[in-house]
């Protein structure tokens, strides 16, 4: 993607001219707000546009407004809650839906046509007129997005580029990052300044710096300064200054050139937000840890990183891992002989019960005896097992215990009873044969979580972008530890029931259905909540399933 872009630069004989003007209205902020001519939320009711236009500045100015001293923006900043969810219903987490489309799947098919209007508008100066297409086309995130269509723009503007007015693209992308209160067509303007060649001036770059900060528009900002002298350098920025979508989307387009890229690789570039296997196999590949590991000696910050992204990379979810890289079991022994000259902590421990976990289904083989042999050799320490009994107090270790056949089942109750909604990661670990120690604990998340809040009918929802997002989990992690339990958590089912979330009502009749084929009765209470899902259901998957009930 945006390998056209990397190959095509808008050529006129007044470049330099260009740059001139570009760099002297950013500097004395003169350019005229082109935007304003036309009210992005034309297509909403009246009085939701004017309300939404009233507190919306410049998404750019939006953004500066909120950068902290640490040059990054607050955890809880989210561009797309701003400027978007008006328009449908809930807010995704920024970066997003380009993470979506990037690695899970294929965009939707969109007619491009319209853009390429748009830029014949903007080469002949007709701005008012692209500004109305623009804001048109992407007027729902949902239902376009830049994304979609950066290779069709591409490749068109190869084919016309002697039809095309630099002049003007330049100048008009320029305003529009500046001004523009319409996500997309800042990504538009991001993607079109790679094919001007306006590298070199710091007003542009720290504009371009300061969207990067933003998830939703990292990506589109590496774009932006593709084939400028100092991209990798302005790519390093990018990256360290995001934690989310923008991150891992970005590192992508980073090389370790230098020995701090390499270093900040491994202390913090694997650390993201979400999908942090994608980073992980990116700086896996880029530092060659097999090299790294040989040498042996890491600094401890060093050691702590690679053992997190190897165990990242063992997940082998969605994404691809240890099994992409061609030396994975140079990897795992060098590893596992790094580990004896380091400090060793419950995670250490849990990373080598991993390892052994990953290797045993491969095919018989010295390296695979070594590697077992090794996890084998370190997992029967007495260090081992001090260290598992003390994370238990901090709700860790729990895992491990169990692998171990440690008694932990008390230590587990605890935690619950201490605070039962951040540690219901340990809630399986406490649940056992004792009747009023399950209710006791079950009760507990009857009373903490708002299950009248939660209970206000079907919808389809999913349990992200929401003010009860935590609640719709947690509720869906009880519902799993459920099915072997009789009745236990009635009340929690019911609710579920009427969740707005498709997978918590999914959940709770996957919980109803054991019950049933373990011979349990339903209560009054629960028939009369299915018989009511029956009525008001919606969700074509889940009215499959009550027939079933």
């Amino acid at each position: 993607m945006m390998d056209a872009f990397r190959q095509y630069a808008i050529t006129t004989d007044d470049l330099d001219k260009v740059k001139g003007w570009v760099e002297a209205y950013l500097l004395e902020g003169r350019l005229p707000n082109l935007s304003s001519w036309t009210d992005i939320t034309e297509d909403l009711e009246k009085e939701e546009a004017e309300a939404v236009q009233n507190i919306a500045p410049p998404i750019l100015d939006y953004i500066r407004e909120h950068i902290q001293d640490d040059g990054t923006l607050p955890p809880d900043f989210s561009i797309n809650a701003v400027y978007e969810s008006g328009r449908h219903g809930i807010s995704f987490v920024d970066g997003f839906w380009d993470g979506t489309i990037t690695y899970h799947v294929a965009p939707d098919e969109q007619d491009p046509e319209p853009i390429y209007e748009v830029l014949r508008l903007i080469s002949q100066a007709d701005y008012e007129a692209a500004i109305d297409g623009l804001n048109s086309y992407f007027f729902d995130m949902r239902n376009a997005n830049m994304l979609s269509i950066i290779d069709d723009i591409s490749e068109w503007l190869i084919e016309h580029e002697e039809e095309l007015d630099a002049n003007n693209l330049a100048y008009f992308t320029a305003n529009m990052i500046t001004f523009s209160r319409n996500v997309e067509v800042i990504k538009f303007s991001l993607a079109l300044l790679g094919s001007c060649d306006l590298g070199g001036i710091d007003e542009l770059a720290a504009c371009i710096q300061d969207l990067a900060r933003c998830d939703e528009f990292t990506l589109f900002c590496v774009f932006a300064v593709q084939d400028w002298p100092n991209e990798n350098e302005l790519i390093f920025e990018m990256v360290k200054h995001v934690f989310g979508w923008g991150r891992v989307l970005a590192l992508e387009w980073l090389e370790p050139e230098t020995e701090e890229i390499k270093r900040w690789l491994l202390t913090e570039g694997y650390r993201c937000n979400w999908e942090q296997e994608y980073p992980a196999l990116r700086i896996a590949k880029t530092v060659d840890l097999a090299d790294l590991l040989q040498r042996g000696s890491l600094p401890e910050d060093e050691y702590k990183g690679v053992g997190e992204i190897i165990g990242t990379l063992l997940l082998e979810d969605e994404a691809p891992g240890l099994s992409d890289i061609e030396n994975k079991e140079v990897i795992l022994e060098a590893f596992l002989r790094e580990m004896v000259k380091h400090t060793r902590t419950v995670e250490h421990f849990e990373l080598v019960l991993h390892i052994l976990q990953y290797v045993h289904p491969w095919e018989e083989s010295p390296a695979q005896y070594r590697i077992k042999q090794m996890c084998g050799d370190i997992l029967v320490t007495p260090e081992c097992r001090d260290t598992v009994e003390a994370a238990f107090k901090t709700g860790r270790g729990f895992y491990l215990a169990a692998a171990m056949n440690m008694e932990c089942r008390q230590a587990a109750v605890n935690c619950i009873e201490r605070d039962p909604l951040e540690n219901i990661h340990v809630l399986e670990y406490a649940l056992g044969d004792d009747r009023q120690i399950n209710e006791r604990l079950i009760g507990l998340y009857e009373k903490a979580l708002p299950l009248y809040e939660i209970a206000t009918g079907p919808d389809e929802l999913f349990a992200f972008g929401h003010e009860l997002s935590k609640s719709f989990l947690i509720l869906s992690q009880v519902l799993q530890h459920l099915h072997g339990y009789d009745g236990l958590g009635e009340k929690l089912v019911i609710c579920a029931l009427q969740s707005p979330v498709v997978n918590n009502r999914h959940m709770a009749l996957n919980v109803v259905k054991s019950w049933r084929e373990q011979g349990g009765m339903l209560s009054p209470a629960l028939k009369k909540a299915i018989k009511k899902l029956k009525k008001t259901e919606i969700n074509e998957h889940i009215i499959e399933e009550l027939k079933d009930i």
